[in-house]
């Protein structure tokens, strides 16, 4: 029984102990709010408070609409009828929404809402303009408008380009004429892929409200969002505005599975009602654990005395408990003294 016992408790701590490592351990997910190295978003959440999604249903509760901006950064799943309703509807009250994506699914938001542009999906190369390599291309090019209020340079990474096929969507910037988009991707311009200055800034009104495409996500994670002026055009994107991120659209690791079903978990035991039952199930369980030991001690006091009358039924009870209150008193153990 007292093996059994250890075994359990050794399990037990044994999972609190690693559930506590995998909790503790920050993310390492793309795009992730909690992530602090090169490719979270760590940065960009301090910069702007925002707030996590991960359904686009949380957005029919939002109030304020107008004071409302929401980041949708580098999407890995295709969005669905519904939730470009949700977010057509939201437009349509004055939300403004940031679509940043290269070689993800944002198309098919864009496809359902109509609009007449969509993300190349193959990689801007500027051989003349760029940080540290062809492939982080510099864009000088940028029109003065609220979005990109003292931005003069924006530095990108690994992006694509836009695809603008309507005179109602306003271009906000474009890389040099010296880029070119590199279709299959063996580093140099090959005839037959656009050469020239293309597009990488847009955005177009729907309903009330402002819908802004960029083709690149990157440049706002944390080793590239204080790169030139990218931190300021998230900031005017911004400002004045309860910022939210939509995380619904990402493929998420184990790790951060269970990071989320831990956090889940907290959250419900810090609500009140859910943190007295807490305590008092566990204060009833440590008496009644308490109580059965007790018996069981009792019992087994009994059954001590009792199997000694078995062998000898003519002893004495009482002084057989007697002397098992002696022998617990003084121990078992004596020691004498040669004489």
């Amino acid at each position: 029984m007292k093996k059994a016992k250890i075994i359990t408790l050794t399990l037990t701590f044994s999972t609190i102990f690693m559930l506590t490592i995998a909790y503790m351990m920050p993310s390492t997910d793309n795009y992730n709010p909690e992530n602090p190295f090169w490719n979270g978003l760590k940065n960009l959440k301090n910069i702007t408070n925002a707030t996590q999604i991960t359904s686009t249903t949380q957005l029919k509760q939002i109030i304020d609409p107008k004071h409302t901006a929401i980041l949708i950064l580098g999407p890995e799943k295709p969005f669905t009828p519904q939730e470009t309703q949700t977010i057509k509807e939201i437009l349509e009250k004055g939300a403004t929404i940031l679509v940043a994506d290269d070689f993800g699914q944002a198309n098919t938001l864009l496809k359902q809402l109509q609009i007449q542009c969509k993300f190349t999906q193959h990689l801007l190369v500027d051989p003349v303009f760029y940080y540290k390599n062809r492939k982080l291309p510099k864009i000088f090019h940028i029109k003065n408008t609220t979005w990109t209020k003292n931005v003069e340079e924006l530095t990108l990474n690994y992006a694509t380009t836009l695809n603008i096929t309507s005179t109602e969507i306003e271009i906000l910037a474009n890389s040099s004429e010296y880029s070119y988009i590199d279709i299959n991707m063996n580093d140099q311009w090959d005839q037959g892929e656009p050469k020239g200055s293309q597009p990488i800034l847009a955005q177009t009104r729907i309903g009330k409200g402002n819908l802004i495409l960029l083709s690149d996500p990157s440049i706002f994670i944390n080793s590239m969002i204080n790169k030139s002026d990218n931190t300021q055009l998230l900031k005017n994107i911004a400002k004045g505005k309860t910022v939210y991120l939509d995380l619904s659209h990402y493929k998420t690791t184990p790790h951060t599975k269970l990071k989320t079903a831990i956090q889940t978990t907290l959250n419900f035991i810090y609500v009140p009602e859910a943190k007295y039952t807490l305590v008092a199930a566990t204060t009833i369980i440590t008496l009644y654990a308490t109580r059965k030991t007790k018996e069981k001690t009792e019992k087994e006091e009994v059954d001590e005395i009792e199997e000694v009358l078995k062998k000898h039924p003519n002893w004495n009870r009482k002084i057989l408990e007697k002397l098992k209150e002696w022998r617990e008193s003084f121990g078992t153990n004596r020691t004498t003294q040669n004489t």
